[in-house]
């Protein structure tokens, strides 16, 4: 009769459920069936939504498919599905509004890149994605349409495209397709470098030519070094000289001994390096004739000119004697023969004179000889200019004489040329307070240079001062460069955590400013987890190192936003704890959207999944990507394939405020009620028991359970390092 409420009221009360679903099935009444379906075999519901879905899609209904899909949590068969009709404007809503921005987007991209190059750039234009398409494309290689949609749409992108397809050529060995995406991307030296470093030096100077008129030299230059090398001597001066060269050639002939053609070049090019070439061939040469003649041509005959005329004077005029031997040893001086200066001062009894002479030309052995013997009091001066030399020389053979001479004096010109063995070898001998606050200044030194590594090696091994105010900076500078760098088990971080504890604490005892102590101590944190991950993984404890990691974005007004959610959501999905990582994680992607987007702040985000948490809403984007693009690739895959694959419902784990009552996220130091709790020294976790202990040495507080069982293991407080015991009193 069709009266189907009533047969349902008569099949529900007979116990017979199944019939009534049975009943509008195939009256083809699918709301009264889902309804009876969720009330009393709610287990089939989803199961039933996807079979409706699969009928819908099979009738062409697809709206009703849609629904279905969606209710029965498989959006991403209703977004296959639209793809499959060629209905994308549905297959895009329905991704973004079921998997977000970056699941639309990932839906544009594939359409754009299955449709002409006109058509896909439309679709595009459409969504913003101009931008994002092309670099998909360089990605997937597809050149040709990158080339087409940057043309058709973004103009300015050419060059990067044409640069990209370039380093592809090159990569598969094509280098004159190389060449000319390279000179169409604006960037001809590429390609000149490219063909310097084939050798290929005729097409190397062909492009300098055509393109690039200031890297002719270069090109000279590098063609010149393999000639000279395979002993094509000629060609390579030729180059050379062409390049405007000629100290560089000479140089070559120098180190090649090859001092004929030395002089010819310094002659006509160099000629300020001609006494210089021949002091070096008198120095090497094992003919006599071959060095005198070198030095008579190059007026060292002076010498015995100016000591005859100083015999005249000493004999014949001695009224002209003071100021012919002043002349005569300023000429000899000059030319770099200070011990026939000196002799001649001492022949005419000028001993404080001939002393003075002997320490310009540093001949300091001759100084002090007749200083102890003329005059013991100028034995002093002559150390004292000794030394000075030594700094102002700055060389190692001076600065190592100064060693025996003057430590202090040596330890400050070791720091000043930057010769840091030899600086700590005697900061070691003056005792560990020294060489500490020389290690400070060491790693002051590797970190201008961008020697990170090295600058974690010397606090490894020398320590570094904790207590002087004038390398707190250092320390937090350090912090924060291996926090980038993290995480790397190529680091050890081990020195540089227990130094960085204690320097917090000096700081604080000291009373810096307290913005100081605020990011000194975040830093500290951040650096305390990032050591912890791999310490606690080590000695068996991966879920204190994850909770410890899922704590990192509590600190992202200090270090880079997307990092921190990166970082703590790939910690969770190592974890196999797929509902926190995919929550990490996708607002790590949605920080990601907007710092390619240009924002400056997180002002504009969503907060609502998050609300639960202590961690800050409003903090400051990084100008730039900290990420890798291939990590990041990966993120957003897995994020979108778990979505689709998985019958997650991704959530915080929470727990009640004590204080409050509130819902507050397990690992937070605040509730939303504002109530505060002290973190666990162990996991980072509050503590919300009164079973609470305290670290003997710092008196830091730890939740007893974890105490116990990190320490029963490891026997020490993960913050100070001292040996420390279970606590079992109630």
């Amino acid at each position: 009769k069709g009266d189907y409420a009533g047969a349902e009221r008569i099949f529900l009360k007979i116990n017979e459920a199944d019939q009534a679903i049975v009943m509008y099935k195939k009256a083809r009444d699918y709301t009264n069936m889902i309804r009876l379906v969720g009330t009393y075999r709610p287990d089939f519901l989803v199961k039933t939504h996807l079979a409706l879905a699969a009928q819908f899609e099979k009738e062409g209904n697809f709206k009703l498919a849609e629904q279905h899909f969606v209710s029965g949590k498989d959006w991403g068969r209703a977004v296959n599905m639209y793809r499959d009709k060629d209905m994308w404007d549905d297959a895009v809503r329905v991704a973004k509004v079921h998997g977000g921005a970056n699941a639309a987007k990932q839906v544009v991209l594939s359409r754009a890149m299955a449709v002409e190059a006109e058509e896909g750039v439309r679709l595009l234009i459409k969504f913003s994605l101009v931008d994002a398409g092309i670099d998909a494309a360089l990605e997937a290689q597809k050149f040709d349409v990158a080339l087409q949609w940057a043309q058709l749409a973004l103009p300015a992108k050419l060059p990067y495209v044409y640069l990209k397809n370039a380093m592809y050529f090159e990569d598969q060995g094509d280098f004159r397709m190389a060449e000319d995406a390279f000179v169409k991307s604006g960037k001809p030296r590429e390609a000149i470098d490219m063909y310097i470093h084939q050798h290929e030096f005729d097409s190397a100077m062909r492009v300098a030519e055509n393109n690039d008129h200031s890297a002719i030299p270069t090109v000279c230059i590098a063609q010149a070094r393999v000639c000279f090398q395979q002993g094509n001597h000629r060609d390579a001066e030729t180059l050379l000289l062409r390049a405007n060269s000629a100290d560089l050639l000479l140089k070559f002939y120098r180190d090649a001994k090859m001092y004929n053609d030395a002089q010819r070049i310094a002659r006509e090019y160099c000629p300020e390096k001609l006494a210089e070439i021949a002091r070096e061939v008198a120095v090497t040469t094992n003919d006599p004739l071959q060095a005198g003649a070198m030095l008579e041509d190059n007026g060292n005959q002076l010498v015995a000119v100016w000591t005859r005329t100083v015999k005249l004077a000493q004999n014949h005029a001695r009224h002209m004697l003071k100021d012919v031997l002043k002349t005569a040893t300023t000429k000899m001086l000059e030319i770099g023969r200070a011990i026939e200066a000196g002799k001649c001062l001492e022949d005419c009894e000028d001993y404080k004179g001939a002393i003075n002479m002997y320490v310009r030309g540093q001949k300091y052995e001759l100084a002090e000889a007749l200083a102890q013997r003329i005059s013991p009091d100028l034995v002093e001066y002559v150390k004292r200019a000794r030394v000075q030399a030594a700094i102002e020389d700055g060389g190692a053979t001076a600065r190592d004489e100064l060693d025996s001479l003057d430590q202090d004096a040596a330890l400050k010109a070791h720091v000043q040329s930057n010769d840091w063995e030899k600086a700590m070898r005697l900061a070691r001998q003056r005792g560990p307070d020294e060489t500490k606050i020389y290690a400070a200044m060491h790693v002051q030194y590797l970190l201008r240079e961008n020697m990170l590594e090295k600058a974690l090696d010397v606090v490894a091994r020398d320590g570094m001062e904790v207590k002087d105010f004038r390398f707190f900076e250092a320390w937090q500078q350090m912090a924060e460069l291996l926090i980038n760098e993290q995480p790397n088990t190529a680091l050890n971080l081990a020195a540089f955590h227990d130094g960085f504890v204690q320097v917090v604490d000096s700081m604080r005892r000291t009373g810096q400013p307290e913005a100081a102590v605020a990011r000194a101590e975040a830093l500290r944190d951040v650096i305390h987890i990032y050591h912890m991950q791999s310490f606690m993984t080590e000695r068996g404890f991966p879920e204190y190192a994850l909770k410890l990691m899922l704590g990192l974005p509590r600190y992202v007004t200090y270090i880079p936003a997307d990092k921190a959610y990166y970082d703590a959501g790939m910690a969770a999905k190592e974890g196999k704890q797929d509902s926190i990582a995919f929550m990490y994680l996708n607002r790590y992607l949605d920080l990601r959207e907007k710092i390619e987007d240009g924002e400056p702040d997180s002002g504009n985000m969503d907060n609502s999944d998050f609300a639960v948490t202590d961690f800050p809403f409003q903090f400051a984007l990084p100008k730039q990507q900290t990420i890798k693009e291939a990590a990041a690739e990966e993120a957003n895959k897995w994020v979108l394939a778990i979505s689709i694959e998985k019958n997650l419902d991704p959530r915080l784990p929470t727990v009640k405020c004590p204080t409050h009552g509130v819902d507050m996220f397990e690992g937070s130091l605040r509730s939303p009620a504002g109530a505060a709790y002290e973190p666990c020294a162990i996991s980072g976790y509050p503590i919300l028991t009164s079973h609470r202990v305290r670290c003997r040495n710092c008196q830091r507080p730890a939740n007893q359970e974890d105490w116990n069982k990190f320490v029963m293991q490891s026997k020490l407080c993960p913050w100070c390092k001292t040996q420390q015991a279970a606590d079992f009193k109630m």
